[in-house]
């Protein structure tokens, strides 16, 4: 795999945040895996915390939502890359779920199925079993 393909999202390094700021990034275990190795050498500007889970793993996500809302008065939800592979339902579910957290603030989606997946070279092959569920046209 091309380095490209595997750098990890370094905001939480790189951007001038105040060091009492506390970033959770929720990501498959492998990935967070992958980014801990990968900025091992380099120390976080904010408070990094980095959990492997399955975002379709209801109760579990459910869980974590709930465990970081009880410890915060503010809270940004960035669901960036997610949201295009989980069903109309999943999205629906995960709304909720960031809707009845009392500190939730902001959700930030970067989502946009209004045109053709555009990839990188030879990622094709490699997402073919990870296909684009979420379809804003069926949401009625």
């Amino acid at each position: 795999m091309a380095d490209r393909e595997c750098t990890p999202d370094t905001r939480p390094y790189r951007l001038p945040l105040p060091a009492t700021l506390r970033w959770v990034e929720l990501d498959f275990p492998c990935i967070v895996d992958l980014k801990n190795i990968r900025l091992s050498d380099h120390t976080p500007v904010c408070q990094l915390e980095r959990i492997g889970i399955d975002l379709l793993d209801r109760l579990a996500c459910s869980a974590v939502i709930a465990r970081y809302a009880a410890n915060s008065r503010k809270t940004l939800f960035i669901t960036e890359g997610v949201l295009p592979y989980l069903s109309v339902d999943d999205v629906a579910i995960l709304a909720a779920d960031l809707h009845a957290d009392d500190s939730s603030r902001f959700w930030i989606q970067d989502f946009d199925n209004a045109g053709q997946r555009k990839l990188p070279r030879g990622w094709e092959a490699k997402l073919k079993a990870a296909p684009f569920r979420f379809d804003v046209h069926s949401v009625s």
